[in-house]
């Protein structure tokens, strides 16, 4: 059997939820957006839900409202943890 342990996939929606809960209420368009993606994808099976191809677009959204000048915001950092699957 092999030593290694599978990756533990994680739901796109619940972490994007997570993230949008770290972002404030001044951010409102990246709030907006990321809310219609995951209310976008509502009807995609769970597994696909799983995939890694569900979370491009949160990447995309994420890398088109945060600027390098809001890099060293908390709420950035807490975002960037959450996204990368990092210790909070």
């Amino acid at each position: 059997m092999d030593s290694k342990q599978k990756p533990i996939s994680r739901d796109v929606s619940e972490i994007t939820q997570r993230i949008i809960n770290e972002i404030p209420d001044s951010e409102v368009i990246l709030k907006k957006k990321l809310t219609r993606y995951i209310s976008s994808i509502w009807h995609l099976a769970p597994e696909v839900l799983l995939s890694s191809h569900v979370w491009i677009p949160v990447q995309d959204i994420l890398n088109a409202h945060i600027t390098q000048d809001k890099l060293n915001y908390p709420w950035v950092k807490k975002t960037i943890r959450i996204f990368n699957d990092e210790n909070e």
